[in-house]
């Protein structure tokens, strides 16, 4: 499950938050239409202190309308689930950290489900993992928009906090959304919404 490390208070939090890639998801009768936001040409984006910099290519993209989103098998995740990919790279400091998370999140009420899996990956290894059903517990409730029945907005989810970055060394980062295959029901996912932006903040 996702890593839970509590961040002190004295620790002096520099932000640079990059947006990326509207993941749009409708499930549809064949288990879902599945449009993404994603560029095949990043722009890099710079962030800078006094003390700490990180770059980083994670912004605002370019639409791509991706296929159906199947179920998956567990050996079909790797290959055939929908990725967001970026770097990040610490500069001038080697004890920087990062925070990646979604936010401005829509997601109807029956896609909050352990079958709606993520994982996070850095340097092709899988750093935090999850799934959308404990979004109740560890999402932000939209400030701005009210839940209803059907529907819930979310502020803010978090996939990581306080990730260590490797050195002053780039790291390539990997987002991963799929709908895992099970031995149970899963009819209820059909006609199931879900929205969001992708987020990595940087800080000491």
């Amino acid at each position: 499950m996702k890593e839970e490390t509590k961040i002190s208070k004295n620790y002096v939090i520099i932000c640079a938050i990059f947006v990326v890639a509207l993941l749009i998801l409708g499930i549809s009768l064949t288990y879902a239409f599945f449009e993404t936001d994603i560029s095949n040409d990043f722009t890099e984006t710079k962030f800078t202190t006094g003390t700490f910099s990180m770059d980083t290519n994670l912004t605002d993209a370019s639409v791509i309308n991706a296929t159906n989103m199947t179920l998956l098998n567990t050996n079909e995740v790797e290959s055939k689930s929908e990725k967001i990919n970026f770097t990040a790279q610490a500069k001038n400091n080697n004890n920087a950290k990062f925070n990646i998370y979604l936010k401005n999140i829509t997601i109807s009420s029956n896609m909050i489900d352990s079958s709606f899996k993520w994982q996070l990956l850095a340097d092709n290894k899988v750093i935090s993992s999850g799934d959308f059903s404990d979004i109740t517990k560890n999402g932000k409730l939209s400030t701005s928009k009210t839940s209803t029945d059907l529907v819930k907005y979310y502020d803010t989810y978090y996939l990581i906090k306080a990730g260590k970055f490797n050195g002053n060394n780039e790291m390539n980062f990997e987002i991963r959304l799929y709908l895992l295959n099970s031995s149970v029901d899963q009819s209820s996912l059909i006609d199931g919404t879900f929205s969001s932006s992708a987020a990595i903040e940087g800080y000491l």
